[in-house]
């Protein structure tokens, strides 16, 4: 008798054992089965770089029909990996007036060209959009000037306005 009483025993904790295990509580007078689960979550912070130019100087280019201008290029680029929610972009948007002014208050206007393109950008205009990639993306801003009647010099501060749109 003590053999059978040994052996129910083990039967009634092994199947007890046998009962899996969530996180929240099982209520033992309840109606079996009683499943329960566990919500998991872990939270994604957004992350990028976008690096621009703190400085792009023009240099004199004489052009074959003898004309004299001023060139230079800057490129604005993402980190080596960009991450958003998804569906969202960074939008990078250019803001300027296109005049460069020198010491002694003389002004000249300047285009800006964006990617290799022939049409000049107006203020306002999106210069870039990066998306979420694992690699390194960027666009390439050349500034142009004509030759200057005046010398000095020319100066002018572009603003970049950097913002998360959702597509």
């Amino acid at each position: 008798m003590k053999k059978f009483i040994s052996f129910a025993m083990a039967a009634l904790m092994v199947a007890a054992m046998s009962a899996t295990a969530f996180a929240a509580e099982i209520n033992q007078d309840a109606t079996l089965p009683a499943d329960k689960g566990t919500t998991v979550t872990y939270t994604v912070l957004p992350t990028y770089t976008v690096t621009i130019p703190e400085n792009v100087e023009l240099k004199s280019e004489t052009a074959a029909d003898g004309k004299i201008s001023y060139t230079g290029s800057g490129v604005i680029s993402t980190g080596d990996s960009v991450r958003l929610k998804y569906n969202e972009y960074i939008k990078v948007v250019l803001d300027s007036d296109f005049i460069m002014e020198s010491e002694e208050k003389a002004k000249e206007n300047y285009e800006i060209f964006l990617n290799g393109s022939t049409a000049a950008l107006t203020d306002k205009a999106v210069v870039a959009k990066f998306g979420t990639f694992e690699t390194k993306q960027q666009s390439t801003i050349k500034y142009v000037a004509g030759d200057p009647t005046f010398a000095g010099t020319y100066t002018d501060t572009v603003t970049f306005n950097i913002s998360i749109e959702t597509k």
